[in-house]
């Protein structure tokens, strides 16, 4: 009879509700990246589609038995920045990610030569662009040209806030 009873003391309790430890954040892209966004959209031809933020899992693959093993590790927590996708296929074209300073610790170096890698083998083009608070419109589509992607007239010198608007940030 002991283990009834021990089955019906545990049994019965409740679990006590855990403390929230998640926060709702207050923007998808940091300030810089909504300064690229800004430029890079409208430079973008029409047939064309931005993805922000996208796993790299979402973008390769590999055998459920390389998954099992543990190389789904190496791809499922990080992301790219941008993924150029064509609008009526969704064909991915391009991926471009932002080089802030970051990108200069030894760790993330060794990040970058892993992405480097794996979209060389797969055949997606990827364009770095160092990160600033304003973006050449003109240099922008440059890049996108010497990757194959297709741009709407060029813009000229387009600031990431546009000329004359006040920051709306609010954090």
């Amino acid at each position: 009879m002991a283990p009834i009873r021990s089955r019906k003391r545990w049994g019965n309790r409740r679990r006590r509700p855990r403390p929230v430890v998640y926060q709702r954040r207050s923007f998808l892209l940091t300030r810089n990246e909504t300064a690229f966004f800004r430029v890079l959209s409208p430079l973008l031809a029409d047939c064309y589609r931005v993805s922000c933020k996208v796993r790299l899992a979402d973008l390769v693959t590999c055998a459920d038995r390389d998954w099992q093993r543990g190389q789904a590790n190496r791809i499922s927590q990080k992301h790219i920045d941008f993924v150029v996708y064509c609008f009526a296929s969704s064909r991915i074209v391009a991926a471009i990610e932002l080089d802030d300073a970051s990108h200069q610790l030894p760790q993330r170096r060794s990040r970058d030569a892993f992405v480097n890698r794996l979209f060389r083998q797969i055949g997606v083009r990827l364009i770095r662009v160092s990160a600033q608070w304003q973006y050449d419109g003109d240099r922008i589509a440059a890049q996108l040209v010497r990757a194959g992607l297709l741009v709407n007239e060029r813009m000229g010198c387009v600031a990431g806030r546009g000329v004359g608007q006040k920051r709306t940030w609010k954090r």
